[in-house]
Formats: C-alpha cells, structure tokens, sequence
C-alpha cells in the first residue's frame, strides 16, 4: 500500500510541475510575441517621431478610397446646397414677375371697361370749353375818348348785345363795386362764364353792366361808382333806364343824372 501510494503521489507531483512549465512557456511565448509584433507594425525615426510599418500603411490606404469619396460627397452635397439656393432666388423674381404681370392685364381690362366713360365725360368738357371760348372770343378795338370822356373801349359781339347809356336792373349775382375789370367786353365776357360755370340752382347771370367813365358812374343808389365796374345780374324780365335816371325816377326837381352806363343782356339759357 505505501508503494501504491508513493506512485500516485509522485504522479501528482509531476502533473503539478508540467502545469507550472506550462504555464512559464505560455508567458515566454506572449512576451515574444508581442516584442515582435511591436518590432515588426512600429519602427522609431531618426526625429525619434513614431511612423507606421509597411503592412500597417497598406492597411490604412485601404480606407483612403473611402475618405476621399466622404469628402467628395460632403463637397457635391455643399454644391447641391447652393444651387437649390440660387434656384430659390432665381425663382423667387419670376413668380414675381409673372404676378406683376397678372396685376398689369386686370388693370388693362379695368381701364378698358371705364374707358368709354371717361371718353364721354371728356367729350363733353371739350364740348363745353369750346362753345365757352367761342361764347367769349371778343376784339378790342383802340381806346378812343370823346368830348364827354367816355371810354369807348371795345364793341363787343352780339351775344353781348351792348347798349351805352343805358343801365339794366336785375338781381346782383356779383357785386360791381368789388369787382373791376378794364373793358365792356371783359364783362360781358365774365357774365358768360358765370352762366356757363353756375351750379344747379344757382342764378345764372344774363345782364352785364360796366362803368366806362374815367370819373365814374353816377347813380340813384348814393354808392360811388369808380371806373371799370362790372356788375353781373339776373333778370328774367330785364328792366332798362336810358339816358337819364330823372327820367325814370320822375325827379320834378329837373336835376339831371345821366346814365354813363354800358349794358347788355345776353341769351336767355334757363336757369
């Protein structure tokens, strides 16, 4: 028994020691490895800078293709980028002109629906601005002065129908004593324009009478009467006094007040 025992002791002993050698080489083997796996990947400079060995470069190339592609990609996307930009902006403006000229055609037809209109409405201003020129195209003649120094200043036409010493009675639409003007004509032309220009329902002038005399104009009224009056009036039945207001007064005390008065009454025209 005691040899029996010695034999499996030895053998434990030994399986022991195999373990230990075992396990020495396996370090052994790991230290050599790695000793030439540095030596072989990894080298030193003369700068004493750590470069990579030639399988290690071989390995990293391999991933250069796909750097370069990356940056390519990031590159064409950037582009990319840019022209949807620049296409934005570029189309931005052609929408805009194409509303503009949208906006431009409606207001085309607008004014073409208003047109007729507004040709009407010109027509009759022109209508109207023609028959008042024509109504007051007066000729001046030269200032001539007679022994009783009237000014005889013009002879105006027969829508003017001018009568000298003579004074018309009628409602003042204009007061003379305010508003002077230097001819016979220039009344009778104003008397026109206040006819022509008056607004509905308001009177229209038809009576124009303007004081010629250099020293004024008497009259029964006691205003003073200066040089170029010209008073426009109404009067649908116009009442004249000729020559003498005496006369017309029935003044028995003889005293005379001539009329120096030029007045005319033009064409009835309603209103």
């Amino acid at each position: 028994m005691k040899e029996v025992t010695g034999l499996f002791g030895g053998l434990a002993d030994s399986s022991r020691r195999c373990k230990r050698v075992t396990v020495i080489l396996c370090a052994v083997a790991h230290l050599v490895m790695t000793s030439y796996v540095l030596t072989l990947f990894l080298g030193s400079s003369p700068q004493g800078s750590v470069s990579l060995s030639s399988p290690l470069l071989d390995f990293f190339r391999g991933f250069d293709h796909y750097r370069v592609q990356g940056k390519e990609l990031a590159k064409m996307k950037k582009e990319y980028m840019k022209a949807a930009i620049e296409f934005r902006r570029q189309s931005a403006p052609l929408k805009l002109m194409e509303r503009v000229k949208d906006i431009e055609k409606e207001l085309l037809k607008f004014s073409q629906e208003q047109s007729p209109a507004k040709d009407a409405e010109r027509t009759e201003q022109q209508e109207l601005n023609e028959q008042v020129e024509l109504e007051t195209q007066l000729t001046v003649p030269a200032v001539e002065d007679d022994d009783l120094g009237v000014i005889q200043r013009l002879t105006p036409p027969e829508k003017c129908y001018p009568e000298p010493h003579t004074d018309f009675g009628g409602i003042a639409v204009r007061w003379g004593l305010t508003y002077h003007v230097n001819s016979a004509g220039e009344c009778c032309k104003a008397c026109l324009l206040h006819a022509a220009y008056a607004k509905p329902g308001q009177l229209k002038c038809n009576v124009w009478v303007f004081c010629p005399e250099k020293n004024g104009c008497p009259s029964p009224d006691g205003h003073e009467h200066k040089f170029g009056e010209c008073w426009l009036k109404r009067a649908d039945q116009p009442r004249a006094v000729v020559d003498d207001y005496s006369l017309f007064m029935r003044d028995k005390s003889g005293n005379s007040m001539p009329v120096l008065w030029i007045s005319g009454v033009t064409p009835f025209n309603g209103g």
